[in-house]
């Protein structure tokens, strides 16, 4: 018991440091080493995060890839938007589990109210709509992130637990590696 909370604390503080240097840095070249570069403005994010979810989703066409990836990518967190559309419906914009709908497996009951006050929805069936669940979870993220101050208790809040933590952390980390080896050239 005591070790696998060792691991998951880890794997929290890799998913929280991650998180906060993608979102911190504005460099358009990244030194990995003196033989790695990262040169961004040769990454496509748009490209590398729709191929991502076609190779981790037997549910999602790419037509809806694109729209998914597009709103992600209009947030200031689309890598940990699209990690959690992974963990929660494996892009599927049709799920459902007992009341959690779309994309982001959001509970109309508890966030339905909110989500018509921030004009993002009109009914709970525009939780099946994939840009407006994006745009959804992303309001959802942001809202818990500044009421329980950090990045960890708003993901455990929105996962109803921490026992998610770790498989979130998964397809974070898959997806950072991925988009930033794309980048990746001789220095």
């Amino acid at each position: 018991m005591k070790k696998d909370l060792i691991i998951f604390l880890v794997i929290v503080a890799l998913l929280i440091g991650l998180f906060a240097w993608l979102s911190t840095t504005n460099e358009q070249n990244i030194k990995v080493n003196s033989k790695v570069e990262i040169k961004m403005e040769d990454v496509n994010a748009e490209d590398i995060y729709i191929q991502w979810i076609l190779e981790h989703s037997t549910r999602c066409d790419e037509d809806t890839a694109a729209i998914i990836v597009r709103e992600a990518l209009k947030t200031e967190m689309p890598s940990l938007i699209l990690a959690l559309i992974a963990n929660e419906s494996g892009f599927n914009p049709t799920a459902t589990n007992g009341d959690a709908i779309g994309l982001g497996q959001i509970r109309w009951k508890y966030w339905g109210s909110f989500l018509k006050e921030k004009h993002i929805v009109e009914s709970v069936r525009d939780l099946y709509n994939p840009a407006k669940n994006v745009r959804a979870i992303n309001a959802i993220l942001t809202k818990l992130i500044r009421e329980k101050g950090s990045i960890e208790r708003a993901l455990i809040a929105y996962l109803g637990g921490d026992k998610f933590i770790g498989r979130l952390a998964q397809f974070f980390l898959t997806l950072f590696m991925e988009v930033h080896d794309a980048g990746k050239t001789d220095a």
